[in-house]
């Protein structure tokens, strides 16, 4: 259920910065600039949050598989696949961090004339397609965490199934 929140979230993110960014293309002398402004730094946090979670969560999954790898004795494979799991999101998701956040803090150089607009333009492009990149990267993955967590519930469950239990 939070994989999809995550999920929905960045989406809703994204819809947000692409909405912002069609109001500053298409629309730049209709639309207020505080208004886009204001759009787009909502549309900033809902993505860096959401993405700021997706990221822990990975940690965190990967954190509990290892111990639960160590405590159970499961085979080394186990321990390589939870950490390329979260590899798989962590540099992409700071990456997104990064141009999100960049790109806010250029609208506002934007917005009062201190950076010019070519370069808010083209840090708004590049941070939707490299979220939009991401999100599908982390869909896979999250795809991939759920079957390998159930897996490794089965491994557990195989391994504390034959310990027999001692006698009351």
């Amino acid at each position: 259920m939070l994989a999809l929140i995550l999920i929905l979230s960045k989406w809703l993110g994204l819809l947000g910065m692409v909405i912002t960014g069609l109001m500053g293309f298409l629309l730049p002398k209709a639309a207020d600039p505080l208004v886009h402004y204001s759009l787009g730094m909502v549309s900033t946090f809902l993505l860096a949050a959401a993405q700021t979670m997706t990221v822990y969560y990975f940690m965190g999954m990967s954190r509990a598989i290892l111990r639960a790898a160590t405590r159970y004795h499961l085979a080394d494979n186990v321990r390589s696949e939870a950490i390329s799991l979260k590899r798989l999101v962590s540099p992409r998701g700071y990456l997104v961090l990064l141009l999100s956040t960049t790109t806010l803090i250029a609208g506002g150089g934007t917005l009062f004339g201190g950076l010019p607009t070519w370069l808010h333009y083209g840090l708004a492009i590049a941070t939707v397609l490299a979220g939009i990149y991401t999100a599908f990267i982390e869909y896979i993955a999250f795809r991939l965490n759920a079957a390998f967590y159930d897996r490794v519930a089965t491994m557990i469950a195989a391994t504390t199934s034959s310990t027999p239990t001692p006698a009351l």
